[in-house]
């Protein structure tokens, strides 16, 4: 689930697939993990006003790519910290007939800390895993580009957090050789954050109003394969 509102101005919001892939690489108790994901066009209807000649209503459709990279440490063999940069980035289109007309960008980006937790759990053969627990703080800046409207663009930043939790379980057991000598992991998982821009470039005679607000929830089934270098 994605939503996006500039305070009077802008109102999107819709759910849509995403796929998404990462590597993680450990040196003793060290790694560094990169990830990237895509998500799939969503469309709603675009609330408006402040100056843009589209009429209420109109429907736009949008897509949303997201990287990050963060390097951390294993304090225990159950509890780790990490640091990174993650950077977002939207593209608005304004549906129009059989066309689409660009409306605006918006992207974000900005460091982040955080930790993770690992609780085992072994209560029976369907229920042995790792229930993994994360949440960090993070300083985005963000930014919306207006492409085809009399606009000024829209910077804000923040400071906000994230939250989610994992249940990582084995699907297939090591085995002596091949692609799954150290298994096959399945993870399923939810994450999410809300945060709230200030804006820093809001006029004080502007009827409009000086926040952006920015929601992602996501649910996520994925697969993990250890391997040896």
């Amino acid at each position: 689930y994605y939503e996006l509102d500039v305070e009077n101005s802008i109102s999107v919001d819709d759910t849509l697939p995403f796929v998404g892939g990462g590597v993680t690489a450990f040196v003793d108790r060290f790694y560094v993990d990169l990830y990237a994901q895509g998500a799939f066009s969503g469309d709603d209807e675009l609330q408006q006003s402040q100056g843009v000649d589209d009429p209420s209503g109109a429907t736009i459709d949008w897509d949303r790519a997201e990287y990050s990279a963060s390097a951390g440490v294993a304090v225990t063999d159950r509890f780790s910290v990490f640091a990174g940069y993650r950077r977002s980035d939207m593209g608005f289109n304004l549906l129009s007939g059989d066309s689409d007309v660009a409306l605006f960008d918006y992207q974000n980006e900005g460091p982040f800390v955080g930790a993770n937790y690992g609780l085992p759990i072994n209560i029976n053969e369907w229920l042995k895993g790792t229930l993994a627990l994360n949440v960090a703080v993070a300083r985005f800046d963000g930014e919306i580009d207006f492409s085809n409207v009399e606009v000024p663009d829209i910077t804000g930043d923040t400071v906000g957090y994230t939250a989610g939790a994992a249940w990582i379980g084995n699907l297939i057991a090591p085995a002596d050789s091949g692609l799954f000598a150290n298994g096959l992991n399945y993870i399923i998982g939810v994450d999410g954050y809300s945060y709230n821009f200030d804006q820093d470039n809001v006029d004080p005679a502007d009827p409009g109003g000086d926040e952006i607000s920015e929601t992602v929830i996501r649910g996520s089934v994925g697969l993990s394969v250890p391997f040896n270098l």
